[in-house]
């Protein structure tokens, strides 16, 4: 009699997650080559700056990435906690982000291609999609708990 716990099927959902993240991490990397600017709340960081922030945010999400194939628990809980940070951080960098770029701001003060509205709902939707994806995958992820079984 076999008495070694049965593995579970890897779940679709588990599969989108990986390729999102995947996606992501390939995503900002390239990135780096065109370039290296990121936004961390209020500061806007270029050259070395930007290339380490970068490459952390890629390392945490590769680890997950490692830890969601692997099914480890740490993982579970690396996952829960990146998801609810980047929930909290993403609006705080994109309205510093917005406020920072001078372009954006000349056009809103200038109306001179868009409108008030116009421009803040260019703004506002990947803010709302980003949002609405993170929270999915949190959920998602905390109901798949047992997934983890490493």
């Amino acid at each position: 009699m076999d008495n070694s716990p049965t593995k579970q099927k890897f779940p679709v959902g588990m599969i989108l997650i990986l390729i999102l993240i995947g996606l992501g991490v390939l995503g900002s990397l390239y990135g780096l080559f065109i370039a290296t600017l990121a936004q961390l709340g209020p500061w806007q960081v270029s050259g070395a700056g930007a290339i380490f922030a970068t490459l952390v945010i890629d390392g945490i999400m590769a680890t997950i990435f490692y830890g969601i194939i692997k099914r480890l628990k740490w993982a579970w809980k690396l996952s829960i906690g990146w998801h609810i940070f980047s929930l909290v951080v993403t609006p705080i960098n994109m309205i510093f982000a917005f406020l920072a770029n001078k372009t954006m701001q000349d056009m809103l003060n200038q109306k001179q291609i868009l409108t008030r509205p116009a421009l803040m709902a260019i703004i506002l939707t990947p803010l709302l999609f980003a949002a609405i994806i993170q929270l999915i995958i949190l959920i998602y992820i905390a109901r798949k708990k047992d997934f983890f079984v490493n």
